[in-house]
């Protein structure tokens, strides 16, 4: 494991860092992103475009809470998993019916 944390702004990078299990600081910048940081729920981890002088504050509530955020974070992955698996299933058992 290569780092602690990421900042970023762009969907995939978020999501695969989830997805690691490593925690995100997100950077809203799109809906897709601000509906990813409720999925994931860490609303009060995220921050505006136009708000990054609040990084450094951020980076510091990651670190005191770090195994609490990873926690919750891969548990929203694992949830999030679920329901995609679900709904594939849903569609291949339609496509099967027809």
């Amino acid at each position: 494991k290569e780092c602690d944390v990421i900042i970023a702004m762009r969907y995939h990078v978020l999501l695969v860092a989830a997805a690691l299990g490593i925690p995100i600081i997100p950077i809203k910048y799109s809906s897709k992103v601000e509906c990813l940081v409720e999925q994931l729920g860490i609303n009060e981890l995220s921050i505006d475009l136009e708000d990054y002088d609040n990084i450094p504050f951020m980076l510091q509530k990651v670190q005191e809470n770090y195994d609490e955020y990873r926690e919750r974070i891969l548990a929203n992955v694992d949830r999030m998993k679920k329901r995609v698996e679900k709904m594939y299933q849903e569609v291949l058992d339609a496509l099967r019916e027809k």
